[in-house]
Order: C-alpha cells, then sequence, then structure tokens
C-alpha cells in the first residue's frame, strides 16, 4: 500500500453546467406510464376473474382465474417476448370440481407452477405443483395441510422456492391461521413444517399472504389485533422453522389491515397496508440485520385519495417496489414504481392500463420479475378479468445527438439507477466524448454531452466511465503520449466540481484509465500498457484522515 496526495488540477468551468444536468440523472420523478401489453385467457368467460393473482419469471407469465369454468378454476401460462405475448397452457387440478377456486394464489419459477385452490375439497383447500418438461406442464403432486379441516382455505396464498415451497391457510381454527412448508425430495413433495403464530388468536387470519426467499418466510396477518395487522417472520433452524420477528405497527388503527400483501427479497421485507388511513393505504420497507428488522421507509402515493387500497398488493426485487392500488380513479386501479436510491425510496412512475375503465381493479395483483411486471385486473370486461404486463424501466436505444462515423459510441457504458453514462472515444478524431441519459417516464433523454476541457485528437476520452450516485468517471488512455487520464465529476453537496486526475507514477505508453470500475468507496483503474504492455490495475480508497491509499495489482 501506498499514500500519496494526487494533487488534483481543478477542471473547467463547464463542470457547473455538467452539475445541473447530472444532478437532474439523480432526481426523482413520477411520471405516468401507460401498460401496452394486455394479456387475456384464451377461453375466457365472463365471472373468469382472470388476473386474480399473478406470477412472473423471466419472460414467462402465471395467470390464476379461479372463477373460471363454474369456478373450477384455471391458471395460464404465457410466454412474452417483445409485444407478443403466447399463451403456452392452461393449467387445471386433475381432481378438480366447480367451486374450487384453483388459480386463487399463483407462483412461478423458471420450470416450476404453484397454484392455489383454496375452496376445494369442501373449503379445506389445496395446493397442485407442476414441473415444466419441454413444451408441456405436467401436473406433480397435491399438497395439502397435515390435519387440514373445512374452512381452512389452504392454498389462498402461496410462494415457491428451490423444491420448497409454502401455503397459507388463513381459515384454521376460526381464522386464527397457518401454513405449511413443503419439500421436494427426489419426485416426491412432503410436508416440512408447520407454521402458526406464537400469540395467534381467532380472525388473525395469519397465512392471508406468504412470501418465501432461501431461508426466510414471511406470513401476513392482517386481521391480527382487531385489523390493525401484523407480520411474521420464521427462519430456517435446521429441522425446523421458528419465528424470528413479529412485525407490527405502533400506531396502527383497526382496519389497517398491516400484512395484507408481503414481498421479502434476501433481508428486504415490503409490508402492504391497505386499510391505513380511510384505506388511502401504505405499504413499508423492513431491512434485517441479524436477526432484528427495523424500519426503512413508509411508502405512499403523492397522490392518494380516501379509498385508493395502496398497498393491496406488493412486488419487491433488486431496489424496486411496485405496489398496487385498485382502487384509484373509481376502482380501474393504478400501480407505483419506487426505485431505491441510497436510503431513500423514491415514487418513479404511475401505471394505468391502457384500456381501463372504471371497476377493472387493475393492481389487485402484482408481480415484478428484473424490470419485468404483471398487474392484474380481474374484474375488467363484466369480470372475465385481464392481465397487463410492462417494462418497469423502459428500454430504449441510446444515440449521441451529434454522432458521426468513427465515434465509436457504445464502446464504454455504465449504469446506476436511473442514468447511464456512454463513452464515445472516437469522436472528433478520438479526441473522445462521453454522454450522460436519464430515465424520464417511458423515455431516455440526453442530459449532457462530456468532453475534456484540453483534449486533443488521440486522448480517447470515454473509452472506460463509471458511474455512482456521487461521481461521474471517464478514462482517456491516450492522453499525456498515452500516460493516460482520469476525468472525475464529484458532487459535493448540490454542486458538481471537475477534478483531473494525473498520477505521478504513469508512464508515457501505460494506457492508464483505458478501464474503470467504481463502487461508493474504491476505485480501481488499469493501465494495460504498463511495463511494455504487461499491463498493471490501480486500486485506490480514502483513508479516514482523508489521504489517498493505493495498490498497484499487476
Amino acid at each position: 500500500m501506498n499514500t500519496i496526495g494526487f494533487g488534483f488540477a481543478s477542471g473547467a468551468v463547464r463542470a457547473a453546467v455538467a452539475a445541473v444536468l447530472l444532478s437532474t440523472a439523480f432526481s426523482s420523478r413520477a411520471e405516468v406510464i401507460n401498460t401496452h401489453r394486455k394479456i387475456t385467457a384464451g377461453d375466457g368467460a365472463q365471472q373468469d376473474i382472470f388476473g386474480t393473482s399473478v406470477s412472473v419469471q423471466r419472460d414467462r407469465v402465471l395467470v390464476g382465474a379461479p372463477g373460471h369454468n363454474t369456478g373450477q378454476g384455471a391458471a395460464y401460462v404465457s410466454e412474452v417476448r417483445g409485444t407478443n405475448n403466447l399463451q403456452e397452457a392452461e393449467l387445471t387440478a386433475s381432481d378438480g370440481l366447480a367451486g374450487d377456486h384453483f388459480g386463487a394464489a399463483v407462483s412461478l419459477t423458471a420450470k416450476r407452477a404453484l397454484v392455489g385452490a383454496s375452496s376445494s375439497h369442501t373449503n379445506a383447500g389445496a395446493a397442485y405443483v407442476f414441473d415444466r418438461q419441454g413444451a408441456n406442464w405436467v401436473q406433480q403432486a397435491i399438497l395439502t395441510r397435515t390435519g387440514g379441516q373445512t374452512g381452512d382455505y389452504f392454498g389462498a396464498s402461496v410462494s415457491l422456492g428451490i423444491d420448497t415451497a409454502i401455503v397459507g391457510a388463513p381459515g384454521h381454527a376460526s381464522n386464527q391461521g397457518a401454513a405449511q412448508l413443503f419439500t421436494k425430495l427426489g419426485t416426491n413433495w412432503f410436508p416440512w413444517s408447520g407454521l402458526t403464530a406464537a400469540d395467534g388468536a381467532a380472525n388473525d387470519n395469519f397465512g392471508a399472504s406468504v412470501s418465501k426467499d432461501g431461508g426466510t418466510v414471511a406470513i401476513g396477518a392482517y386481521g391480527a389485533g382487531g385489523t390493525r395487522g401484523a407480520v411474521y417472520v420464521f427462519v430456517n433452524a435446521g429441522s425446523n422453522w421458528v419465528q424470528q420477528a413479529k412485525l407490527m405497527r405502533a400506531d396502527a388503527t383497526n382496519g389497517d389491515m398491516f400484512g395484507y400483501s408481503v414481498a421479502l427479497e434476501d433481508d428486504k421485507l415490503l409490508v402492504g397496508e391497505p386499510g391505513r388511513d380511510s384505506q388511502r393505504g401504505a405499504a413499508f420497507v423492513y431491512s434485517r440485520t441479524g436477526t432484528n428488522w427495523t424500519q426503512l421507509a413508509k411508502l405512499t402515493a403523492i397522490d392518494r385519495p380516501v379509498g385508493v387500497q395502496f398497498g393491496i398488493s406488493v412486488a419487491l426485487d433488486e431496489g424496486l417496489a411496485l405496489i398496487g392500488a385498485n382502487g384509484v380513479g373509481a376502482n380501474r386501479g393504478v400501480a407505483y414504481l419506487f426505485l431505491r436510491h441510497g436510503d431513500d425510496w423514491i415514487q418513479q412512475s404511475k401505471i394505468k392500463s391502457f384500456d381501463g375503465v372504471s371497476g377493472d381493479n387493475f393492481g389487485s395483483s402484482i408481480a415484478l420479475d428484473g424490470d419485468l411486471a404483471i398487474a392484474g385486473a380481474p374484474n375488467n370486461a363484466t369480470n372475465t378479468g385481464a392481465a397487463y404486463v410492462f417494462n418497469v424501466l423502459p428500454r430504449a436505444q441510446l444515440s449521441a445527438s451529434d454522432g458521426q462515423a468513427g465515434d465509436n459510441f457504445g464502446q464504454s457504458i455504465a449504469a446506476e439507477q436511473h442514468a447511464v453514462i456512454v463513452g464515445a472515444p472516437g469522436s472528433a478524431t478520438n479526441t473522445g466524448a462521453a454522454y450522460v441519459y436519464g430515465h424520464v417516464g417511458a423515455n431516455w433523454p440526453q442530459f449532457v454531452k462530456l468532453t475534456a476541457a484540453n483534449g486533443i485528437p488521440g486522448d480517447k476520452f470515454g473509452a472506460a466511465v463509471a458511474l455512482e450516485e456521487k461521481a461521474v468517471i471517464v478514462g482517456a488512455p491516450g492522453a499525456n503520449t498515452n500516460s493516460g487520464a482520469l476525468y472525475m465529476y464529484l458532487k459535493q453537496v448540490t454542486n458538481w466540481v471537475l477534478r483531473t486526475v494525473n498520477p505521478p507514477f504513469v508512464k508515457s505508453g501505460d494506457s492508464f484509465g483505458c478501464s474503470i470500475s467504481l463502487d461508493s468507496t474504491e476505485l480501481a483503474v488499469g493501465a494495460s500498457g504498463s511495463a511494455t504492455n504487461r499491463g498493471a490495475a490501480y486500486v485506490f480508497f480514502r483513508t479516514a484522515s482523508n489521504s489517498v491509499i493505493f495498490a498497484k495489482l499487476t
């Protein structure tokens, strides 16, 4: 390790202009996005309530229609590619009967589907496992609750893991509720662990919502405490599962229904509370450190009149939270997308069905995987129902506003939250440039073009780029007779300051800045020409005393 003082040289005055434009790329937006893909059942009919439940995995979606065929129910697998939707299979229970409500809840993984039939077996309920085998979906197992009874409504909620499943039974024991974990051993499914709340009481509806991720499950009990609601977290303790936490709202009142919906990802938990504040609703993000869960954020819609039921459904994936509010617009319904930005969650967009009408209840069900989402509208078209697929972060083809042949636009690229930087090192006879874009609604406009104030042909500014919440870094490996240089745009409070880095240890031909990697505390820079093209890399980080430590890797 070495300690140095870089002696950063101040950059051009135009950094002040970049300050305004770049800061825009990291600001909050609440654009309205209309969906453009609608899915319906090939044999759909009135009262099917297609869209009551939804799940998505990569380019496949699973939609439940528990009212289909006089309430026997069905679930539909569709493949989504580009703007096309192809119905791949209609799933039904091998022992299905009228009134079973197969499709009341669904969960999908890459090659497996789990479908709840909460009213089957005289309302005791069941859940069905299907595996994808080539082009077919084949029923593998019927799951029932150990000691199941009439009125359990087992299958009202379901969640799949890797060779594991959890199924909720909110009606068990006078609506106290229960949940059952299952595991697959060989080709068979077996009950693993039955879960109940340590302090459960009648009408808690424990198991009305469930979510599983790895060795953790979250179970909603929206009826607990006089419909104030609660969420219980259980963890795998080897041969059994133990309750790790009970989450409640200290300011809850009757009817809030905290835990009506839950979504779990790693150590983050999103909980819907649609009854809060005269059914305006809210959702809460929790984070786990060790065995403790603490609230990170309370999410509400920017516009939330009485009765919108924000939080009726929730989904969580990779820093994105999608929340349904099926009561908006006289029950037309919408969904709200929030984006994690550091410790904050910012409303990014409001999503509507392109052909929605009052009473559709769009957003009654929600699912999210990557940037692909699906929302159910079970009451569309006289309760026939529909589901809408959309990209929550719309895709776009980016190009330079002043691009020319030979610019090599796209040779380098970096993305952070809802901003993208693209290098064009061939621009202006290899002087180079870089372009910053930001997400605004369905578009990605160019915010700023960056160039080196003292750049000359051959610098190749933009050969490498990196982007982080408070830093934009551009490499120019051809600068200074191929010694190389870095241009750092650093956010200081509300301003962006440009600093040029020309380390004293690099030599002609090193190509310092040919590659860059950046996180919040460390910077790694490649110098592929060092030592007669043997190459080297440098890692920098700042100490508590504000000196810069670096290591040279060879």
